[in-house]
């Protein structure tokens, strides 16, 4: 579980033997993922999830704490043999709105193709490493040059469908 804010775990650690979880606690880690949303969406926890690359699994499902999960989620672990990025559904008619406003210099900066994959990152597979905060800092003078174009209310998804897209990486959904 990465936390979204810095508030008392407790709770969270008495609940953690009873369902069986860890709490993902790497100050420094949290601290740079804040530090990279803060340029993006101030006081927006949810870049937090910028730290899923720097856990201790080698491949891992990451969900939204709002997803319902129905069935069996181990066979996604087979595609991460071919691709680095497994995300919930991209290219779907719709989503943009949810990643990308209409925008014409943002089609000419990264390329339509790479608006048009506007996944759902409310659910990721991947492997350790696919994406590390070294860098998504190295990319903070052109991320924050796209910030205009991105549509804020689903937090991180903007950056992450960037990061992504120009990763060079595969990625399927």
């Amino acid at each position: 579980l990465i936390p979204y804010r810095d508030d008392d775990f407790s709770q969270l650690r008495n609940l953690a033997g009873t369902y069986n979880f860890s709490i993902f606690s790497v100050s420094n880690v949290l601290a740079a993922c804040d530090k990279v949303g803060a340029r993006i969406k101030p006081n927006d926890h949810r870049f937090r999830k910028l730290a899923i690359w720097e856990g201790d699994f080698d491949n891992f499902i990451y969900l939204d704490v709002d997803n319902i999960v129905l069935e069996d989620l181990s066979p996604l672990f087979q595609l991460l043999d071919t691709y680095q990025f497994v995300v919930c559904d991209s290219k779907i008619a719709g989503n943009i709105k949810w990643v990308w406003k209409d925008s014409l210099p943002l089609r000419e900066k990264i390329g339509s193709e790479r608006v048009e994959y506007a996944a759902n990152t409310s659910f990721i597979a991947s492997k350790k490493g696919a994406l590390s905060l070294a860098e998504i800092e190295s990319q903070i003078d052109v991320i924050d040059h796209l910030v205009p174009h991105m549509q804020l209310q689903c937090g991180e998804q903007p950056l992450l469908n960037y990061l992504i897209t120009t990763s060079e990486k595969k990625a399927t959904s």
